[in-house]
């Protein structure tokens, strides 16, 4: 996983189930933490929150001071990808298919919703709308505020690299067939481009 740096700390998620603080100039541990399962990707630091996905215990949130729990979100699935935050709620998908949005105060589910599939790219956050793709090509559009369904669509092909917002486009790569690329409207799912290289 790449390292999220802030001021002069690194966080370093790793395999070995633990997260590290670093100096980011002299490589010192400030602190590690176990976190019962191998983590895969680049933590979060939202809500005064050092934030991370495991493949044993689901969501995890830390002091990103110390390195002490503060709160645990159980999944039954691996949560692969980094969660993303606004100002109150983390989102987040697991390979069991479930996405959520928790509270970063202290990690309770405010909504959640099954996605079909499985969920193994981090989500897209828009203005209101985030963003989730899984491993059978749907891309589903939900309202942060309460989850509701804003729009749903059905790429020919898994979906499962992160969404990437630019302008009012969702970009989602696929993973098989011969569109790479699909470029969809944000506020509709409404397709405006696909990408397929010359053979």
């Amino acid at each position: 996983a790449a390292p999220l740096v802030d001021g002069d700390v690194a966080y370093l998620a790793s395999q070995d189930h633990s997260l590290y603080a670093l100096e980011a100039r002299t490589g010192r541990v400030a602190w590690s933490q176990e976190l019962s399962g191998a983590l895969s990707d680049t933590p979060l630091l939202a809500g005064g929150r050092l934030i991370a996905g495991t493949f044993g215990e689901g969501l995890k949130a830390v002091d990103p001071r110390t390195g002490a729990a503060a709160w645990t979100v159980p999944t039954k699935g691996w949560v692969w990808g980094s969660p993303l935050a606004d100002e109150a709620l983390a989102y987040f998908g697991d390979l069991a298919g479930t996405a959520r949005a928790v509270s970063l105060k202290d990690g309770s589910t405010v909504w959640s919703f099954e996605a079909g599939a499985a969920l193994v790219a981090s989500p897209a956050l828009g203005d209101g709308i985030v963003y989730f793709t899984n491993e059978l090509g749907g891309v589903h559009a939900r309202s942060t505020a309460d989850g509701s369904t804003l729009w749903q669509v059905l790429l020919a092909g898994p979906a499962n690299s992160d969404p990437v917002l630019a302008g009012d486009v969702l970009l989602v790569g696929v993973s098989t067939g011969d569109v790479l690329l699909a470029a969809l409207d944000s506020a509709t799912g409404a397709s405006r481009w696909t990408y397929t290289p010359a053979k």
